[in-house]
Parts: C-alpha cells; structure tokens; sequence
C-alpha cells in the first residue's frame, strides 16, 4: 500500500481504529486502541554487520515501496495473532530499490498478494546474490537485550531452505524453512554483489491463500511440489540439543564454486557450528552440480565451547536408497554412517576448522590383486593438504598418481610414488580427480575440494 507514493508507520490500523504510539521501550499490551513503541522502528540499508546502518525512522518517515522495516508489537498475549489493515492505494507494478554493492538491504514483499520467491530471486540475480534470510523471534523472547535474543534468520535460495538455529539463548521456532511463497508484507534481507536495481514486478505476484498455510510468514505447511534433485539436510547440536541445520543438494545450474542464487552464506553468529566450506566462503545451504559416490564435500567446524555434539542427516529428498552418508574425520580416518543414526563426538574447541567432510563410501579401495592383502584407503587430509595413500605396504605396486581439474587438464603427475602422503599444497582453491593407477592398470578415481 501507498499514499502519495510512500508508505508510514502510522498509516496502520487495527480492525477497530488507528495505531496508537508510546516512547517508552514497552508499549502498554492493554492500551486501547493498541500501542506500539516507536524505539523499534528501523530500516536496513548498509555494510553486513554493521551497527550503524540501522537507520531509526519515527511513525511518520516515508518509506518507499519495497522496502522492509522492523518493530515490536505491542506486548498483548490474549489473542494468538494481532491483525493489521493496511490503508491506501494498493502497490502495482513494476517497483524499484537502488542497492550498492556489499551491502545488506531489508527489503519486503510490496503488494497486495503473496510474491513468487523464485521468480523474484531470478529476476535479481544480476544484483543480490540469490539467498533470503527471514527473520524470526521466538515467542518465549521476552527482552530488548540483543545479545539474549531468542530468534535467528532462516534461508531460502533456489535449492532449498534452511530453518533458523536453536540458539544457546533458549527458544524453539515454530516456523521451519521458509516456502516458496513470501506473504504479504513479510520482509526479508538480501546480499548485494553488483549496484544496481532491485525490481519487484506483477508477474513475480501469485495468488496463495493464507487460509491454507501457502504464504503465511514461511508457516510449515506447503502445497505439493514436484522437486526431483537430490537434497538432504545435516543437523549439528550440543548435549542440550541447540544447534543448527545446513542442506546440501545436487542441481545442474551450479558449479564447484560460489553460485549465485544456489549458495547461501551463513546468516547467524553461532559460537558453535559447523559449514560447508568453500573458498573464503561459509555456507548454510550449498549447490553441487551432479550427484557423484566420489564426491568429498569439505565441512568446516567452529567450536567456542568444549562438549559433546552429534550430527544427523534429519531429512533427504530423492537421495539413493543404496547409498550411504558418512562424516569422516580427516585425522583419524574414521567414517560415521549418519544416514540412519546421528553420532555424537567429544569435540573441543582447539579443533581445526577442516577437520571432518562427508563423504558416501568409506575410503576408496584398490581392487588389484597384488594389494588385495592390504586394501588402500585414498583420502584428502585438508589440514596437511596431501593426498593419502593409507594401508600401503609398497610404493612400488603403485604405477602413478594423477591430479586433473573438473575441466580435465593434468595438474600433477607423478610416475613414482616415493610417499604415502602425496603434497598437494600447490594447488589453488576448488575441486579436483585424484587418479591412481596400479601396476595391472587398476584405477580409482578421488573427487576432492581443496578449500
């Protein structure tokens, strides 16, 4: 909605009568008509994390169209849901918002009708980097003080979603994932990688009925969709069951870096956590372009605080029935099955970031039979970045090692092997086909990513 162009604060209605407004930090939840405070009016429009780049607005500041803005409701716990009426001239056609590149925009979904997720993220890719976060407080928040929140921001991109942590604050979300329909005046944030223009457009528009659960804030309830690629989502927690979830899925629109669109950064500052790490890059939901059972998929870890934590795969969508997920841990070279019970391991906080992955067999063997007695493991260690040739009695038996890129050119090759741990330091960061060939002519093939 609009009136002479922007929209106010203070054009809010209840069902009943105008918003009422208060300066003090709470309003009165039985004031009537209802009360908001004006300390928690603000937009968004600067640098990631920074402070100052929330922008205090009053009750009367225009805002443009498109634009998000943040506040507090008024503290009345009898009724489950308080409704508002927006009054004006109904938002139509093609809306803009000038962004800078680097920064973070609290935008919203302008019109009167749920707005098509998909189709916004694709019409702006040229501008944001294709990942919505949506932010949630739980309903057992009840402080103004930042840092004891109770909430956090779910992600949404082209491949899927992610829900909000469990933080160590306390607090259970009640909403999940966001859907593929954003409501009516729910806001969001978005990354900006190029300056340009943000558009909302009609055909972005869908006709979603709340009374069915299709737009309403990212509720749990969904339409049936048809998505026939490959996801599954890992849940990491603490002994106390806080912890978050990351989804990993297969699409052939991505690549082995940072996609557009597919890939979504972290959003939340957790003390403890895990990521998908690509190059200076950390991941909540990542892209891979085809499902491979060689694929080793780096998995970077930040602990604050010493404990027991566990991971799970606690959902997969069309993953194979024949295939297995394991963590592996780079160190030990142990591998947990994770597909079917969770494992909890004694983790501190000297852990080194690049640790474990997940990987879908356990090692890779070389089925010669001069080395059947003594079956070879071959894995990365990312933290000594060599390639490991474990299990091997002679070095001899092994007639060479070849490193290729995705695009096939050979960037190593080594005709005799005079170590078990093959230096692989001078490769630059992505992914990689390690290629070991025997003396019968017995090869096996290691996909690797080198952070």
């Amino acid at each position: 909605m609009h009136r002479n162009g922007n929209w106010q604060v203070n054009y809010l209605e209840t069902e009943t009568a105008p918003i009422g407004f208060t300066t003090s930090y709470d309003a009165n939840p039985l004031a009537s008509p209802m009360e908001w405070s004006t300390r928690w009016l603000y937009t968004f429009n600067g640098l990631a994390e920074a402070y100052a780049d929330w922008h205090a607005i009053s009750p009367t500041t225009p805002i443009i169209p498109g634009l998000g803005y943040t506040m507090k409701g008024s503290g009345n716990l009898s009724a489950v849901d308080q409704k508002y009426v927006f009054k004006g001239v109904a938002n139509d056609g093609d809306i803009f918002i000038n962004v800078l590149a680097g920064d973070e925009v609290l935008i919203g979904n302008p019109f009167p009708s749920a707005l098509d997720a998909i189709k916004f993220i694709n019409d702006n890719l040229s501008v944001i980097d294709g990942s919505l976060y949506f932010y949630e407080q739980f309903a057992s928040n009840d402080t103004h003080v930042l840092s004891q929140y109770q909430g956090g921001y779910a992600t949404y991109n082209l491949l899927g979603s992610v829900g909000v942590p469990m933080p160590v604050n306390g607090g259970v979300s009640s909403k999940g994932g966001p859907k593929d329909y954003i409501p009516v005046g729910q806001g969001f944030f978005v990354k900006v990688h190029t300056a340009g223009t943000i558009v909302f457009k009609n055909s972005q528009r869908a006709f979603k009925k709340e009374s069915l659960g299709e737009s309403v804030f990212y509720r749990t309830t969904e339409e049936t969709t048809t998505d026939t690629r490959i996801k599954y989502w890992l849940t990491f927690s603490d002994a106390d069951s806080n912890g978050s979830t990351i989804a990993l899925g297969y699409d052939t629109n991505a690549s082995g870096g940072f996609n557009n669109g597919y890939d979504s950064r972290t959003f939340n500052a957790l003390s403890n956590e895990i990521y998908w790490a690509i190059t200076d890059e950390e991941l909540c939901i990542q892209a891979l372009n085809s499902f491979d059972v060689l694929d080793e998929i780096p998995l970077g870890i930040h602990i604050a605080d010493s404990g027991t934590y566990t991971f799970e795969i606690t959902e997969t969508l069309n993953f194979p029935e024949s295939e297995t997920i394991y963590l592996k841990d780079n160190q030990t070279n142990m591998f947990y099955d994770i597909i079917d019970n969770g494992i909890t391991l004694n983790i501190n906080s000297s852990v080194d970031v690049s640790r474990y992955s997940i990987v879908y067999q356990k090692g890779q063997v070389l089925s010669s039979q001069d080395l059947e007695a003594n079956p070879v493991s071959v894995f990365y260690n990312m933290e000594k970045e060599t390639l490991v040739l474990h299990g091997v009695e002679d070095l001899n038996e092994i007639q060479s090692v070849n490193i290729y890129n995705l695009l096939g050119q050979n960037m190593q090759s080594l005709n005799h092997v005079n170590s078990k741990n093959v230096d692989l330091s001078f490769l630059s960061s992505g992914m990689y086909i390690a290629e070991i060939t025997d003396k019968s002519n017995k090869k096996i093939k290691l996909k690797f990513v080198k952070p």
